[in-house]
């Protein structure tokens, strides 16, 4: 048994809260129990999507719980209710198959509708452009399969079809994916080449923020290569190996290197007139389904981080 409170906020969400007595049940199965009305998969997609809270951290479906767990979880509204309608709009493709769409995404656009996100995002105009992209994946998150913050731009994939997607979350699951981001960081990072390897999780006590968690932080490697050295920068080619959530943008501040620009974990914006984090998805390569292939899709470097390398190259050649 476990004691429970619903409350429905003004925008439709639902917060449920319980204290587990007993013990021993599987996380996702003890919520599909207590809230029919949820399949269990979309239950361990919110548990995934990070919604659902045990003892006010984060956990993963097959989590046991123990007597006396606090569980919390928020079941946003439908799909309908949280903005998810298309929107005509720039998209620009970079690949196109019958399962995936890569498209090029422009910093201060957020992947998906969430918490605090206005105005049209890359769903709404994939909706738009793919409408079978809806019936794909998360009713929340339809199509997607990985994300980039808002402040970053570059190549994101879009499953387009349920084989799309399947296929896309195991290559990603497997770590098969490979990833390539352009970085700029502050300072001269050494040495030249290297592994970060530390676990990331959210801040303990401010939950907007990721951090370096030593004891319940998630497994965490990023692989990097320094490109280039100028007036007290160092441009970075880096690969994650795993994809947390803000993984690369926090691995280099803990390293003492922040990434240029970056307005949470840097200096902040005033970083050689930056109005975002200088953070860019280069390239993607995974399995198309379809074909069964290989694929690599590239994004050239986003013109505003163009502009502030140039000028930062030619004050560095200037100097010599």
């Amino acid at each position: 048994m476990s004691s429970a409170v619903a409350i429905v906020s003004p925008k439709g969400a639902q917060h449920y809260s319980f204290v587990v007595s007993g013990g021993g049940e599987r996380l996702d199965k003890f919520l599909s129990e207590r809230l029919p009305e949820l399949s269990r998969g979309r239950i361990q997609e919110l548990i995934r999507c990070g919604l659902v809270l045990v003892n006010r951290r984060q956990a993963k479906p097959a989590a046991r719980l123990k007597g006396g767990d606090e569980v919390s979880i928020v079941v946003p509204a439908a799909a309908d209710e949280v903005g998810l309608e298309p929107v005509p709009g720039p998209l620009e493709v970079l690949y196109e198959s019958a399962d995936v769409v890569a498209v090029n995404k422009p910093a201060g656009m957020a992947v998906h509708p969430g918490a605090g996100t206005t105005g049209p995002t890359l769903v709404n105009f994939a909706l738009h452009a793919y409408p079978e992209i809806r019936a794909v994946g998360s009713p929340l998150r339809p199509g997607v399969v990985h994300r980039l913050d808002k402040g970053t731009s570059g190549v994101v994939l879009l499953a387009r079809s349920p084989r799309g997607y399947d296929s896309l979350r195991r290559q990603f699951e497997a770590r098969a994916v490979r990833k390539v981001y352009i970085a700029l960081v502050v300072g001269r990072l050494e040495p030249a080449k290297g592994i970060i390897d530390a676990p990331v999780g959210r801040h303990p006590e401010e939950r907007t923020r990721m951090a370096i968690v030593r004891l319940c932080g998630r497994m965490a490697r990023t692989e990097y290569e320094v490109k280039e050295y100028a007036c007290g920068y160092t441009l970075v080619r880096a690969c994650p190996i795993t994809g947390r959530t803000h993984q690369i943008r926090v691995h280099f501040a803990a390293v003492g290197h922040p990434i240029a620009g970056d307005p949470v974990y840097g200096r902040g914006a005033f970083d050689l007139g930056l109005s975002r984090q200088f953070l860019h998805a280069k390239a993607v390569t995974f399995v198309d389904p379809g074909k069964e292939e290989e694929v690599t899709v590239c994004s050239p470097l986003a013109e505003d981080l163009q502009v502030a390398w140039r000028s930062l190259a030619g004050a560095h050649a200037r100097e010599q």
